[in-house]
């Protein structure tokens, strides 16, 4: 069996831009997206409409940019009640402020607030799945440590995870992450992983073919 993993990189973040730092500022704490990063998302859902239908499970990192992202950006694949699942995994390699995630019970109160206030999601929160973001999986430290040789045995456990579930079309959304990480040579079986030219390119084929 072939599974199909979407790997989508979040909107920008106001940790991108900076009136002071022009390449962004890194001390913004689990910053949300900007308007231009909601606009990008508004962008992805169109562009990524041959596949909203395919789509059976909707992962993210537990980073609130990631979450709104895969809201906003797979707005109608979530609309099938397709399950989304925060993956701690899935997280940024770096130890910046703007790379650390929120604790568990802070993250859900913030993504309450944020999914329930404004109406341009127009999605019930209380459908996240947080079983698998822990105590601590936002401390940088053990196997979360912000180092090379941790990122790979995260990757490596997310990577046969990922083999093991039984959906066979997933979305990530997720970070800046080592093209590595999603290699398939760490489990049996394999990945077709689409990069966007890909997807894009499968798209314009398929319209095409109408």
């Amino acid at each position: 069996m072939v599974k199909t993993l979407y790997l989508v990189r979040h909107g920008q973040g106001f940790h991108n831009v900076s009136e002071s730092q022009p390449h962004g500022n890194s001390f913004v704490k689990d910053p949300l997206l900007t308007p231009v990063g909601k606009m990008q998302c508004a962008g992805l859902r169109k562009l990524f409409a041959e596949f909203h239908d395919n789509i059976d499970l909707v992962l993210a990192s537990p980073l609130r940019r990631t979450v709104q992202t895969a809201v906003l950006g797979l707005g109608p694949t979530i609309q099938r009640d397709v399950p989304i699942l925060l993956v701690p995994k899935a997280q940024e390699i770096s130890d910046k402020p703007c790379d650390t995630g929120t604790d568990p019970t802070g993250l859900k109160i913030s993504l309450d607030e944020i999914f329930g206030e404004q109406v341009e999601y127009g999605f019930d929160s209380s459908r996240i799945d947080y079983s698998l973001v822990e105590e601590g999986w936002n401390s940088k430290k053990g196997e979360y440590e912000a180092s090379l040789e941790a990122t790979k045995k995260r990757a490596d456990a997310l990577r046969c995870w990922l083999w093991s579930r039984p959906e066979e079309n997933i979305a990530l959304v997720t970070v800046r992450t080592p093209p590595s990480v999603y290699s398939p040579m760490a489990c049996f079986g394999s990945f077709e992983c689409l990069t966007p030219s890909e997807t894009f390119k499968r798209a314009l084929s398929q319209d095409s073919q109408r």
